[in-house]
């Protein structure tokens, strides 16, 4: 009896040495699943997989049921089924909504598994931006301080779209710029020097400030200015400014304000009740076709009742004051409600970094991955900081800067591009045709630099500046090579001594080279520019565009000071490169949509030289303008001069601009332009038809 009780007494202890351990578990547990938000989902919907069902039946069975459909998702996807594994990806995303990584999963197979299974570009484009979609609505709704979810955002972006190893890449930027064309409208055209149209709409934005605005939102600007990055990075928060100030829904707007209530009822008897991203895509094309040559003519037979309607209403003066008021807040809408972005960050990280084009995929790379970084900022304490690794995430904010400042300034043909639309058209073309053109943007060239301190001043245990070598001071390096060498080509050649100084001189240079940094980068600026080219960087992508963008500019600038010899220099220089680039690079493959997947520039070198040529110099101002055009050669004019008379025949300022002169004196027709619109029209119309607005 006496050992039957020991026996009991012993059990007992056992007993509740278990239970106290099991509650010191269970509270660290909680306390685990509580900082990782790995709850359950405790009811199905309708459209959830049956699995979901399932899951949720087990009850505290959930999890070891979880395993198994991971297990089985990473099978199929191992064995190329990717869309039974998105299958499942469904279902574990319904039953872990807080787990961060099934959306990453889910995302990535979608963006890059079943996105190169298509046969199309289009139908590529489609399984993309699923996978953006994906992780810009529910993953970051349901993890909205995971960095993970922010990273494989903006990772996408960076990566699939901004980069070039998929080959539809091309196709996929021209979508994203018309895409964001429609919901933001035309950027601010940036020139060498300020115009008339960036210092008024930097002073509308100041005057709304009402004197409260900082130092930098209050910077001094008038026309003729240089236009330096602070300056540049006003112009573009002026333009947000208006959609980030407007009422932030329609019935806001409507009911204080008679002249857009008026305006959107219109609307809405014309076009349908929604205005949202559907009403933008159609404004933006019916503005694009008064914009062209062929707005009034016989071609109106093409467009849609819905889209004439519309038409009628955007040449109506009586709402000409309301549209600008409707646009913004419609585009405030779609910004928040369908792309989950902010117009008050979207400005803040203008101040911070710079002029940011909204048609380029490294500006949303660079707002989800810096969006992460602060997120998660907020949760970090003494007690978890271990738990969160912010190197990715500022790496991939690093990496697009520096892809702002390689491809950033863009030019691109929406009107091509809005297939299918009313428009002039080959005879089979395709949207992958329509005119794109990213060159270096040199105002994002400090903002490298300033986010490297940043990353730096927040104690980095993997990388500061105090190591032999350091990742961050090798892009570094390598970034101020490039800039040295984009300056030498435009001839800036003070810039560019100024950015190899920069290079030489750099606190935190990596010393694991010490041959390099004695015979290389302290070179002189002429051995340092060859030395450039002993690896064969002349293939890579990024350093073509710069190398033809920098020669190109050179060469315009040469010519715009009277320096002949500078400018045939440049001109050459740019012309072999292009052609050797070309013999390179440009492979054609199969799903791409007839552009090659490296295919950074246009194939046909006058072509591209006479487009940048005619953009170049309509950001002139008028003296500068006429000065260049009379010492450019003639093949040079013939592209200049129909975007010369296009930009003064529609602006308001002509008369002023051209001093009371005709437009025949100062930009003389030049010769052979009968020839010259021919062979332009075999590279744009062999077969002339025009094609409807879609769906009216």
């Amino acid at each position: 009896m006496k050992r039957d009780s020991l026996v009991q007494w012993a059990a007992l202890g056992v007993c509740g040495a278990c239970l106290t351990g099991a509650g010191f578990t269970a509270a660290r547990i909680a306390s685990a699943a509580g900082r990782y938000r790995l709850t359950y989902a405790d009811r199905a919907t309708d459209n959830d997989p049956p699995e979901v069902g399932l899951g949720i039946a087990l009850g505290a069975f959930r999890g070891l049921f979880v395993n198994m459909l991971w297990i089985r998702a990473n099978y199929l996807k191992e064995d190329g089924k990717f869309h039974e594994a998105m299958t499942l990806a469904r279902a574990i995303t319904a039953l872990q909504p807080h787990f961060p990584q099934v959306w990453v999963f889910h995302a990535w197979n979608m963006a890059y598994n079943i996105s190169v299974s298509s046969q199309s570009p289009a139908e590529r484009w489609n399984w993309v931006n699923r996978g953006i979609d994906l992780l810009r609505g529910d993953g970051i709704f349901y993890n909205p301080r995971e960095m993970p979810v922010y990273r494989e955002l903006g990772w996408i972006f960076l990566h699939k779209i901004s980069g070039y190893t998929d080959e539809s890449n091309q196709y996929y930027k021209r979508a994203l710029a018309g895409e964001w064309t429609e919901v933001l409208g035309e950027p601010p055209r940036l020139g060498i020097v300020m115009t008339e149209q960036n210092a008024a709409d930097v002073r509308r934005y100041q005057a709304s400030l009402g004197g409260r605005g900082s130092a930098w939102d209050m910077l001094e600007v008038s026309p003729g200015q240089e236009m330096d990055r602070h300056r540049a990075s006003l112009v573009f928060v002026a333009w947000l400014g208006d959609i980030e100030r407007a009422p932030r829904s329609i019935g806001a707007l409507t009911r204080d304000d008679p002249g857009a209530a008026a305006l959107v009822e219109a609307i809405r008897s014309a076009t349908g009740p929604d205005l949202g991203l559907e009403f933008l895509m159609r404004y933006t094309k019916v503005r694009a076709y008064l914009d062209s040559p062929f707005a009034g003519t016989e071609t109106d037979a093409f467009m849609g009742s819905k889209s004439a309607a519309l038409r009628a209403l955007m040449q109506d003066p009586a709402h000409a004051e309301a549209w600008p008021r409707v646009l913004a807040c419609v585009r405030r809408r779609v910004l928040t409600e369908h792309y989950h972005m902010e117009p008050s960050r979207m400005i803040r990280y203008t101040r911070m970094f710079g002029p940011m084009d909204w048609r380029h995929a490294a500006s949303h790379a660079l707002y989800w991955s810096r969006m992460g970084v602060e997120n998660a900022l907020l949760s970090v304490d003494e007690n978890n900081a271990e738990d969160y690794d912010f190197i990715n995430n500022d790496r991939q904010v690093m990496h697009s800067i520096q892809e702002l400042y390689r491809s950033g300034d863009i030019y691109f043909n929406y009107s091509y591009w809005s297939t299918p639309t009313f428009r002039l058209a080959r005879a089979g073309a395709t949207q992958t045709e329509a005119f794109y053109s990213a060159v270096p943007n040199p105002y994002f060239i400090d903002a490298y630099g300033d986010m490297m301190d940043d990353v730096r001043s927040r104690g980095g245990k993997f990388d500061n500046a105090k190591r032999i070598w350091s990742f961050y001071s090798a892009g570094y390096e390598n970034f101020l090579q490039d800039v040295t060498r984009f300056y030498f080509r435009r001839g800036q050649r003070e810039l560019a001594a100024k950015y190899q100084e920069r290079l030489v001189t750099f606190p935190g240079i990596n010393l694991n080279d010490r041959l390099k940094l004695l015979n290389v980068y302290s070179a002189d600026l002429n051995s340092f520019i060859q030395a450039q080219f002993a690896d064969g960087r002349y293939t890579s992508p990024h350093v073509a565009v710069s190398e033809l963008e920098g020669s190109l500019q050179g060469a315009f600038i040469a010519l715009l000071a009277g320096d002949d010899a500078v400018f045939r220099s440049s001109w050459d220089y740019a012309r072999t490169y292009h052609a050797a680039y070309r013999e390179q690079q440009i492979k054609i493959t199969g799903p791409s949509g007839g552009v090659g997947r490296m295919e950074m520039f246009d194939r046909d070198f006058r072509e591209q030289a006479g487009l940048r040529f005619a953009n170049f110099i309509s950001e002139l101002d008028i003296a500068d303008a006429e000065k260049l055009y009379d010492r450019a050669p003639n093949d040079l004019r013939q592209w200049a001069y129909q975007m010369l008379a296009f930009q003064f025949s529609n602006s308001t300022n002509a008369a002023v601009a051209l001093a009371g002169r005709p437009f025949s004196q100062v930009f003389p027709e030049p010769q052979g332009m009968d020839e010259f619109r021919a062979y332009v029209k075999t590279l744009e119309a062999r077969d002339l038809r025009l094609t409807p607005i879609e769906g009216g």
